[in-house]
């Protein structure tokens, strides 16, 4: 993205020239001066966009990184108590009371080892996501600015948006 940011600023810079230009002469070269001047803006308001969009990527694919660090040592730190579980349960499979002793209270033995585990991952899950909508939104906004997209971007994009529709409507017409 830095690199397609760069090579709009490189072209709008061409632009400027040419609209600077005095030595153009004929017809075309005032067509030519107003027409470069409204492009070379538009390119800059592009290259800022792809500069924008690049950073907030940037920022969350690192944030994104921590969330995975997070919850890999959530898996690790619940495999261990699951191992641990399983191993007092296996020993309390093979201490059992024989006939006429009494057995252990069962108070306390339903308790599930991974819960605090699973608070954990749903509590990253949960700031994981907010911040996804953070980033979301920050590139919506991005994508909202001066320059308009065309007919076909418009089209192409409601096709997207609509996909699961068609192929239900194909998968109908199928049986």
């Amino acid at each position: 993205m830095k690199g397609v940011a760069s090579s709009l600023r490189e072209q709008a810079r061409l632009l400027r020239g040419i609209g600077n230009d005095d030595e153009l002469k004929g017809k075309y070269a005032v067509s030519l001066r107003d027409e470069s001047e409204g492009l070379e803006k538009k390119l800059r308001e592009v290259a800022e966009r792809y500069e924008n969009v690049h950073g907030y990527l940037t920022s969350w694919a690192g944030e994104l990184e921590g969330f995975q660090i997070q919850a890999d040592k959530v898996l690790a730190n619940a495999k261990r108590a699951q191992e641990e579980a399983d191993a007092d349960k296996k020993k309390t499979e093979t201490n059992k009371p024989g006939p006429g002793e009494p057995s252990p209270s069962p108070s306390g033995t339903d308790h599930d080892p991974l819960t605090e585990y699973r608070l954990q991952l749903n509590r990253i899950t949960s700031e994981r996501d907010e911040r996804a909508s953070h980033y979301a939104g920050k590139i919506r906004d991005e994508l909202d600015d001066a320059i308009e997209d065309s007919f076909w971007d418009d089209a192409k994009g409601w096709l997207h948006d609509n996909a699961d529709l068609f192929k239900t409507i194909g998968d109908l017409s199928e049986t």
